[in-house]
């Protein structure tokens, strides 16, 4: 069951980590040219891939929100931290 929560009170980076269920670090690591904390971009980028069944070769971000995971304002934020 998915979780519930309210967004109201998060910044649009907060909002991002709570939908993805990610932290800080491997959010940075999807722009990051090395790991960051022992998190590698691409690892990150297909394992929020595989949960939510979009192509990690493709913005991530763009792909979440067409299926109403992310707003566009948190789509535009993950695809636009590089």
């Amino acid at each position: 069951m998915a979780q519930q929560f309210s967004t109201d009170d998060l910044s649009v980076s907060d909002s991002v980590l709570a939908k993805l269920d990610i932290t800080d670090d491997q959010l940075n690591s999807l722009y990051a040219a090395g790991p960051v904390n022992g998190f590698v971009g691409t690892d990150v980028a297909a394992e929020i891939a595989a949960r939510f069944n979009v192509d990690a070769s493709e913005p991530l971000g763009y792909q979440l929100a067409e299926r109403g995971i992310l707003t566009d304002d948190e789509a535009e934020y993950l695809d636009d931290q590089d």
